[in-house]
């Protein structure tokens, strides 16, 4: 008896043309999100794998999403874009949103899916290519948008790709949790030098004032050491993960570099000091007390 051969049908709906635009929309989108100057870390180079991901996953979720969630990601972004390419961009993808929902594209799967993945490719775009809005509302327009999004294509995915997209959100929020709390820990370990070191400069002021130059140079040269000791202490290896974070990676990079300039500016001024003659010391000393009087 022969045995019967296997037929290999073409599922309805699902043609080459648009197998292939569909796999290269997200590869476009996160090429074109390499363009954009966001700097949610402050980092370059995780700032670029960041906006890259971004893109590519939101062009991936926006596959498998309905057409609601498509449409509440492109107004999302319509509401945080400025810049004339990023409206553009925005609302290509609310037209974009709204045919996917029409009874035409919904018999053919493949060109709901094409739609999707634009939609989700120009969305992201759209929030990385610029924004008017304060950093808080087009983070906050983000984030409520992308999660509407990846919410609705979590419900349609597959048990496996489900799986894999709770592994890997289990995992960045573990790694946001023990990140953020390693750096707060930083933070609190830092603040005793901090504090030694605000009082040291405050006293040097003081000395300052009352013409102790040599007392105040002592007192000042003791802030900077404990502002030294502050900044080794958040700049230490295991407080470091979070500087990949979006915004509180930004902050904590900017406090770093704020320590260590003003350790830098003590330094110099130091070195500078020790060239004047008594008089230029005075001098100096009163300068710095009168800017101090002024600014309380």
């Amino acid at each position: 008896m022969r045995p019967i051969a296997r037929v290999h049908r073409q599922r309805p709906g699902v043609h080459d043309a648009d197998r292939v635009a569909t796999s290269l929309i997200p590869v476009a989108a996160t090429a074109a999100a390499l363009l954009s100057h966001v700097r949610p870390t402050g980092t370059i180079q995780v700032d670029v794998v960041l906006t890259a991901a971004f893109a590519l996953l939101a062009s991936l979720a926006g596959r498998r999403a309905r057409p609601p969630a498509l449409l509440i990601f492109a107004g999302a972004a319509v509401a945080a874009a400025s810049p004339v390419g990023a409206v553009a961009a925005a609302a290509l993808a609310i037209a974009l949103a709204i045919a996917s929902a029409f009874p035409a594209s919904a018999a053919r799967p493949s060109q709901c899916t094409l739609l999707g993945a634009s939609v989700g490719g120009l969305g992201a775009n759209s929030f990385l290519h610029g924004t008017d809005l304060a950093l808080g509302s087009a983070v906050a327009l983000g984030i409520g948008g992308t999660l509407i999004l990846a919410v609705s294509a979590y419900r349609n995915c597959t048990l496996s790709t489900r799986r894999v997209a709770r592994y890997s959100a289990w995992g960045v929020v573990t790694f946001c949790v023990i990140a953020t709390g390693a750096w707060g820990y930083a933070l609190l370990g830092a603040r005793v030098d901090v504090t030694d070191g605000i009082d040291h400069f405050e006293a040097g002021i003081d000395a300052a004032r009352d013409g102790d130059s040599e007392r105040a140079e002592a007192e000042l040269n003791a802030a900077a050491t404990s502002l030294h000791a502050a900044r080794n202490t958040i700049s230490a290896p295991w407080a470091r993960p979070v500087r990949v974070l979006p915004v509180v990676g930004a902050n904590a990079r900017a406090i770093v570099l704020i320590a260590a300039a003003i350790i830098q500016f003590g330094r110099y001024t130091v070195a500078e000091y020790s060239t004047y003659t008594p008089e230029q010391k005075q001098e100096f000393w009163d300068a710095i007390a009168d800017g101090v009087s002024q600014g309380v």
